[in-house]
């Protein structure tokens, strides 16, 4: 036998047939009868084969749902240490040239104003100590960075695995 029905649709309400009747032709269909064990066996392939494509619909939106959001939460994380980078990095940049400005201005300052020759050298030795300093913040923080950086790829690396 063959069997090529467009649709079918289950009413859980039980009606009589005259009742039936009218809810399919109100859908714009007919009622059918099943007759034999083979057109059962065919209307039962066609439901299971919808439930099975429903299921496998579902499936593939649920996968690309959470492939966006984990795309999504990578991207906001790249972009907050990339922010946070930068911060650093300005920071660190303003800093280092406002400690060369007062250096710069306290030398000149003792070398017009007051030009003894122990002045000139605690001013230097001052110099020194200052700029050592600010290159040890500056290290400082650029290996801070930079382990910010290498636990967000490990981080990265256990996403990925």
């Amino acid at each position: 036998m063959h069997f090529s029905p467009t649709c079918l649709m289950k009413y859980e309400q039980r009606a009589g047939w005259l009742a039936s009747k009218d809810v399919c032709m109100g859908e714009g269909a007919d009622l059918v009868k099943i007759v034999s064990s083979d057109m059962n066996a065919f209307v039962h392939a066609a439901a299971v084969a919808v439930v099975v494509v429903v299921l496998v619909v579902v499936v593939v939106v649920v996968v690309v749902v959470v492939v966006v959001v984990v795309v999504v939460a990578v991207v906001v994380v790249v972009i907050v240490v990339v922010v946070v980078v930068v911060v650093v990095v300005v920071v660190v940049v303003v800093v280092v040239v406002v400690v060369i400005v007062v250096v710069v201005v306290v030398v000149v300052v003792v070398v017009v104003v007051v030009a003894p020759v122990v002045v000139v050298v605690v001013v230097v030795v001052v110099v020194v100590v200052v700029v050592v300093v600010v290159v040890v913040v500056v290290v400082g923080l650029v290996a801070a960075v930079a382990l910010l950086l290498v636990n967000f790829y490990n981080y990265m690396q256990k996403i990925d695995n």
